[in-house]
């Protein structure tokens, strides 16, 4: 999408009650209805093999009715406080992470793309104690990069981009700050780690693990479910409380484990139009 077209649909939807963006996001399925289909399909066939070819047709359509949704709510954020969002994204139990907020520790809080975690993601520092830092990867369009980042950054949330990550932790050790990661795309790089992951063998980005484990933070997996029309609620869980002592591949794994639950909850919440397994080798 373009940064105009952002821009204009945001402004339009400034006016919209919540209740009703359901009913916007209608226009926005219909337009998704050949968007990445095939990748869809394949993606369900992979993680689903023993369901027939109707159960997959179900999933995609499902899926596509939830991402529209997604789309409108998060352009729709863009003009909503953060009060407003929180009314609609509940943290269950915000005191798993704000322990460690009072026993002077930073935290790293893993997600994916389940529900809308644009609304997630802006809602953590309502919720948490600690200075909220989002690590992110630039878009390639600078433009909206750049529109998205100031409009994220209303929030409370610091962006960063994760190439500057190890520098940032070591120049600001004395802060207690959540650094929030969406770790489950494809990793091109290392280091990474091959995993057992919805029926397939998946690649996982093994830095989060690192960082982690490097610096003896914490780790908690917020896992996100949708209660309701524009509504959303997570848990957190403990996912290691002892980084630096973990084995290698532990917290990876771990993850791994967490989020494949989180999808196959309801697995039509889960981004299934992202080219997650490129290679198989």
């Amino acid at each position: 999408m373009s940064t105009l077209f952002v821009k204009l649909v945001s402004f339009c939807l400034r006016a919209c009650p919540i209740d009703r963006l359901a009913m916007v996001s209608r226009i926005v399925r219909i337009l998704l209805i050949p968007y990445r289909k095939e990748i869809i399909q394949e993606n369900l066939h992979r993680a689903f093999p023993s369901k027939k070819i109707d159960e997959i047709k179900y999933l995609r359509q499902a899926y596509q009715k939830h991402l529209s949704q997604v789309i409108i709510e998060s352009l729709k954020g863009f003009s909503l406080s953060r009060e407003t969002l929180a009314e609609r994204f509940i943290f269950l139990n915000a005191e798993v992470a704000n322990k460690y907020y009072t026993e002077g520790k930073s935290i790293i809080l893993v997600l994916g793309h389940v529900g809308n975690w644009e609304w997630g993601q802006a809602v953590v520092s309502h919720y948490l104690k600690h200075n909220c830092v989002g690590v992110y990867k630039p878009l390639s369009d600078q433009s909206l990069d750049k529109y998205i980042l100031v409009k994220r950054s209303k929030s409370g949330v610091k962006l960063l981009p994760q190439k500057n990550l190890v520098k940032y932790l070591i120049s600001h050790q004395q802060e207690l700050n959540v650094y929030i990661f969406i770790a489950d795309q494809y990793p091109p790089n290392e280091p990474r780690l091959k995993l057992d992951f919805l029926s397939t063998p998946t690649y996982f980005d093994a830095s989060v693990e690192k960082i982690a484990m490097k610096y003896d933070l914490p780790v908690i997996y917020a896992d996100i479910s949708k209660i309701g029309n524009a509504q959303y609620e997570t848990k957190l869980i403990e996912l290691c409380a002892d980084s630096a002592l973990s084995e290698k591949g532990f917290i990876t794994g771990q993850y791994a484990e967490l989020l494949g639950n989180n999808i196959l909850r309801k697995p039509e919440l889960w981004l299934w139009s992202h080219r997650r397994w490129k290679n198989r080798r």
